[in-house]
């Protein structure tokens, strides 16, 4: 940026700022905000778009609405161009914090030490907890046994890991969602060397109880029999239902139909064992020891189209950051949704939990913006989603990634401008899955719809299935037969 004239790549600013000089934006609230050209030679906002803009590595690459309407949208496009991505910021205090605990080896004995100090306290009726133990405002029916459900939860219960579709406290809501792990997103900033990974499912969460097979609402899945035989009796297995890849639509509509022909096409992964009170590793060696089919790749159910199977899924020692990419792209290649990554001798939190990480693949996407779809009723005021057409010719509605400016109507993107989004693959229609708004886009003037390996697999499967249809028809026409599609 030039000193004097801030002059970026040959663009000026619509306006020039002296270093240090303040402007105002009014924008949705009260106060206006506040735009400063800095001494070290980029401007800042206090909006939330711009302290909180995501993929931007500095501070000098960050920008929002109000930037744009001050500098220029070119020159802003300029401004960030020219800031590119080697410009890092050292993580802040609270980050580096928490990576620093996050990258440490977990001590499994610590942990252990930890709870039974908490379990003399709360015999000794010294625990601070112990006063609201009988609070209904805790409506997680299921916790790590004879321990605290940790951070966030008021009160402990000390039963059975596996209700059983028992009533097992009187403030027990039988509605309410199952308690198990969640995985948060990777941290790109973090090591992860040493880390288990697998492959991250396209299918849907079932959790045996020991007794029933359900969905992390509490649910029966439509499971037959002879399914329901091959699981181990009160034995907990926290896991996946999965047919193929990029089959959840089809997936997800098998596993509410009681069809014996349908589930012999699904298998059951398994990924933990809630009730065994061990490391990660000891959990999942009690897990293989009760599943009937052992440990099986994604691949290895695959073969031959055969399912029904219940195994658990095997897990890779990372061994570093280039490692894990390769370990995604090739799954992204085969139109697969991620990975998965558990921290070595972890305990299972029934929550979501850091020891717990998915890596996935986003595919960005441009569209033309076409205007809003606005609330009901009391929220008729608000701009609940963009609407945005892809270049399919497809229209698809936007409501993630917007700011509570924007839903109250400031800072929307222009009619008929080209707006960014992201998305975790498309649909069957092609329309894009969890798509998520990230802004205007300067730098192009057509749209692009998401590239993704699921389209060129599904072109693939659809022409398989005509070659084998011709090829039974033409067998049942030399046999002077009809064939049963046309009966």
């Amino acid at each position: 940026m030039d000193p004097t004239t801030a002059e970026v790549g040959g663009v000026k600013p619509s306006r020039l700022l002296a270093v240090g000089e303040v402007v105002e934006v009014q924008g949705s609230g009260k106060r206006p905000y506040r735009i400063k050209r800095t001494v070290k030679g980029h401007y800042t906002c206090t909006c939330s778009s711009f302290q909180n803009a995501q993929g931007a590595s500095s501070v000098a690459a960050r920008s929002c609405p109000h930037l744009a309407k001050i500098l220029g949208k070119e020159y802003e496009a300029a401004r960030q161009r020219a800031a590119g991505p080697t410009d890092a910021t050292a993580p802040t205090y609270a980050e580096s914090k928490r990576q620093k605990k996050e990258a440490a080896p977990f001590d499994w004995e610590e942990y252990v030490a930890a709870r039974e100090r908490v379990r003399e306290e709360q015999q000794a009726g010294t625990s601070s907890s112990s006063g609201s133990s009988g609070s209904s405002s805790n409506r997680s029916m299921l916790g790590p046994k004879g321990t605290s459900l940790g951070e966030g939860y008021e009160t402990d219960w000390r039963g059975n890991c596996t209700f059983n579709g028992r009533a097992i406290r009187k403030d027990f809501d039988p509605t309410s969602a199952i308690a198990i792990m969640q995985a948060e997103k990777w941290d790109t900033k973090l090591d992860p060397t040493g880390w288990w990974m697998s492959e991250k499912l396209d299918g849907v969460r079932a959790y045996w109880t020991g007794d029933r097979l359900v969905s992390r609402t509490n649910l029966d899945w439509k499971a037959p029999h002879w399914f329901i035989e091959k699981l181990p009796k009160g034995f907990a297995l926290d896991g996946e239902l999965w047919r193929e890849r990029d089959g959840f639509e089809v997936l997800s509509g098998m596993c509410q139909r009681a069809d014996t022909r349908a589930w012999s096409t699904i298998n059951f992964f398994v990924f933990d064992a809630p009730d065994v009170e061990a490391p990660f590793e000891k959990r999942m060696e009690e897990a293989r020891k009760r599943v009937p089919d052992g440990e099986l790749t994604p691949d290895e159910a695959l073969r031959g189209r055969f399912g029904g199977k219940v195994a658990t899924l095997p897990f890779i020692a990372c061994e570093g950051q280039a490692h894990l990419d390769r370990y995604v792209d090739a799954i992204m290649l085969q139109a697969g949704e991620g990975a998965m990554l558990r921290r070595r001798n972890s305990p299972y939190e029934r929550r979501r939990s850091m020891h717990c990480r998915k890596v996935k693949r986003w595919d960005d996407g441009e569209g033309v913006m076409e205007g809003t779809n606005r609330g009901v009723g009391a929220r008729s005021h608000r701009h609940e989603s963009l609407r945005v057409r892809m270049a399919s010719g497809k229209a698809v509605d936007i409501g993630m990634g917007m700011t509570e400016s924007m839903h109250l109507g400031n800072d929307l993107p222009e009619k008929g401008v080209l707006v960014k989004y992201r998305c975790s693959g498309l649909f069957q229609d092609g329309t894009p899955r969890i798509p998520v708004y990230e802004g205007v886009c300067y730098d192009r003037t057509q749209p692009k719809d998401p590239e993704v390996a699921a389209t060129q697999i599904r072109k693939k499967r659809k022409q398989d299935d005509e070659e084998f249809l011709k090829a039974v028809a033409a067998d049942l026409e030399a046999a002077q037969l009809v064939p049963p599609w046309e009966v």
